[in-house]
Parts: C-alpha cells; sequence; structure tokens
C-alpha cells in the first residue's frame, strides 16, 4: 500500500506512470477529470466476492492481465502496457519500454511479464497507455431469448459493421443476483453496448 500514488500523467501524451500499488479507482478518477480511461476495461471482483467497492491496484490488474469486455474492441491489458520498473528473483531493478509506443529498442519485456501473475516479476511502476472515454453508449437489451438465439445474435452483431464493445447473454435462473437498472421484462437478458459518438449509436 505504500507503494502507490501517479507519478506522470500528460493527457496530451495519452499515457500515465503510476505506481504499481495504486488503485485502480485513483486512476480512474484522475482520469475522468480529463475525459479519458484506461480503454481495457478492468474488471471489478469486488461485487462478486462481497468485498468492499475496492477495484484492486494497477500492479494486480497488469500481472494478471485481467480486461473487461471492451477487450475484443481495444485488445487485453497486456496491449495498453508502454513499460514498467520491477525487481526480480535476485533483487535486480528491471525496467522495461517507455512512455511512447513506438519504443522498439530491446525485448519488449510488457508483454511478457504482464499475465505472468507475479512469478517474473515484482512491479513497482507502470505507465499506461489511456484513451479518449467515447462520448455516447448505449446498450440494447432483448428479454427472454434462449442461449442458443442469443449467441447467434451476438456473433452478428460483433462482427458486424457497428463495431459493439461489449455483449453479454444473463440466464433467467440468475435474474434474481443482480439489479438491471429499471428493466422489467421476464426471461434471459441479452445484451449488446454500443459506442461512439451520439449519430453512430444512434
Amino acid at each position: 500500500s505504500n507503494i502507490s500514488g501517479i507519478i506522470e500523467y500528460k493527457p496530451e501524451e495519452l499515457y500515465i506512470t503510476v505506481k504499481a500499488g495504486t488503485p485502480i479507482k485513483t486512476v480512474q478518477d484522475e482520469l475522468k477529470k480529463n475525459n479519458q480511461h484506461i480503454a481495457f476495461e478492468p474488471i471489478n471482483f469486488s461485487e462478486i466476492f462481497k468485498k468492499d467497492l475496492n477495484e484492486g491496484t494497477v500492479g494486480g490488474t497488469l500481472s494478471c492481465n485481467f480486461s473487461g469486455s471492451r477487450r475484443f474492441r481495444v485488445g487485453s491489458a497486456r496491449d495498453h502496457i508502454l513499460g514498467f520498473k520491477g525487481y526480480n528473483g535476485m533483487g535486480e531493478k528491471i525496467k522495461s519500454g517507455g512512455i511512447v509506443v513506438k519504443n522498439v529498442t530491446g525485448y519488449d519485456l510488457s508483454k511478457l511479464i504482464t499475465g505472468s501473475f507475479g512469478t517474473l516479476m515484482t512491479l513497482s511502476e507502470i505507465t499506461l497507455k489511456v484513451l479518449p472515454i467515447e462520448p455516447d453508449t448505449k446498450t440494447i437489451i432483448i428479454s427472454s431469448l434462449p442461449l442458443e438465439h442469443s449467441m447467434g445474435i451476438m456473433g452478428s452483431a460483433l462482427s458486424s459493421s457497428n463495431d459493439p464493445s461489449g455483449a453479454i447473454y444473463y440466464p433467467n435462473n440468475l435474474r434474481d443476483s443482480f439489479v438491471f437498472n429499471d428493466l422489467t421484462h421476464p426471461g434471459s437478458i441479452t445484451g449488446i453496448r454500443v459506442e461512439g459518438t451520439k449519430i453512430s449509436t444512434e
């Protein structure tokens, strides 16, 4: 928890450098001030495990390569790390990458350590690419579809030119577990999220 804090954030350059123990929520709150976000949509497991609303840390998220629904559109966590500093098992300080996407010197260790679950490196500092938040978001909800029909619709949507950023099938028997805003229709839920300008989402 002491290895926490934002080291450098340049909205105009679309990157942020933070200490590995920095909470995801702290980073997201800072990015929102400039209408930006971590585009791979880090997963918040707190609701599942009934813990406090702590979304985890940047270091934990990158070490596990946890990515959300937007992954198939913008890439996973691995695609958004630009560089890092950390320590290997012998206590040697390692630095890789930088603050720009086109950094081609040496091996791209950033991709290697992302998803290694901390077995290769203890991270101390991470530089991430950030992106502007899309101006409009809409979710199409289709109620009471059987699974096979829902899969067909989601597949068609994801391969269409509409470029959706998320899709979900939620079966009827789990409807009591979560509250979906003001949805009152019974049965399963098929949701397709579309992001972009207001004209394009319409």
